[in-house]
C-alpha cells in the first residue's frame, strides 16, 4: 500500500488554491450569503453573545449545534458577521479537508495515488460543490465528518489503528451534532465496525457504538433542560 501523506502537501495546496480563489470572487460579488438558511445560521451563533438574552439556551432550534457554537467566536467580528464570512471561512476549511479525506479515502482503497487525485479533482473541480463551499450552510461540516469517517473507517480496517478507530469515532460524534443525516451515518457505520474488525470485534463495537450515540444523547438531554 503506498503512503497516502507523500501527496499531503500537495493535495492541501490545491484545496487552497481554489477555495480561497472562489470565495475571494464570490465574497466580492456579494455571492456567498444569498441563501436565507445561511443567514440564520450565522445570525444564530452570533446571538450566543450578541442577544437580550445570550447563552447556551439560544442553540434551540430545529438545527444542530456544532456549526453554530465553531463559528460563533468569529461572529465577534462585526465584518465576519456582517458579510457571512464567519461561517463562509468554516466551510472553506471544510473543502480542504473534504478533498484530503476524499484523495486518501480512494488512495487507501485502491492503493493508488493516481485515483486518489481522481477522487479529489472529481470533488474539487466541481462548479456547485466549490460555490456551496464558500456559503455559511451547514452542509460542507457535514461533508468533512462523512469524507473523515469513511477515510478513517477504511485506513482502521486496513491496520486496526486504535488511533484510526478514535478519529472514525470523533468523526461520527461530530457528523451527529451537525446534521440529522450523520444520525444515520453513524447507526449504519456501527454494524460495518462489528463487521470489519478482525480483533477486539466487540469493543471495537461498543466504543464507536458509544461515540455515536453521544451526540444524539446530548442533544436531547439539552432539549430537555432548555
Amino acid at each position: 500500500m503506498h503512503d497516502d501523506t507523500r501527496d499531503r502537501l500537495p493535495v492541501l495546496a490545491a484545496a487552497t488554491v481554489i477555495i480561497t480563489t472562489a470565495l475571494v470572487y464570490l465574497v466580492r460579488q456579494h455571492k456567498t450569503y444569498v441563501l436565507i438558511d445561511a443567514i440564520a445560521h450565522v445570525n444564530k451563533a452570533r446571538g450566543l453573545w450578541d442577544n437580550t438574552t445570550p447563552g447556551l439556551k439560544q442553540l434551540g432550534s430545529i438545527w444542530l449545534p456544532l456549526q453554530h457554537l465553531l463559528i460563533a467566536p468569529l461572529t465577534l467580528s462585526d465584518t465576519l458577521w456582517s458579510t457571512g464570512l464567519a461561517g463562509s471561512l468554516l466551510s472553506a476549511a471544510c473543502f480542504v479537508g473534504s478533498g484530503w479525506y476524499l484523495y486518501g479515502i480512494a488512495q487507501r482503497w485502491m492503493d493508488s495515488r493516481a485515483a486518489g487525485w481522481l477522487a479529489f479533482l472529481l470533488f474539487a473541480l466541481n462548479p456547485r460543490i466549490i460555490y456551496f463551499f464558500t456559503t455559511p450552510m451547514t452542509e460542507p461540516l457535514m461533508v468533512l465528518c462523512a469524507a473523515g469517517l469513511v477515510y478513517y473507517m477504511v485506513s482502521w480496517a486496513q491496520t486496526e489503528s486504535w488511533k484510526h478507530l478514535a478519529m472514525a469515532s470523533l468523526m461520527a460524534f461530530a457528523g451527529t451534532l451537525t446534521r440529522y443525516e450523520g444520525w444515520a451515518l453513524a447507526a449504519a457505520a456501527i454494524p460495518l465496525v462489528f463487521i470489519v474488525a478482525r480483533r477486539q470485534r466487540f469493543v471495537s463495537t461498543v466504543l464507536f457504538s458509544g461515540a455515536a450515540a453521544l451526540g444524539p444523547m446530548l442533544w436531547m438531554i439539552y432539549n430537555l433542560v432548555y
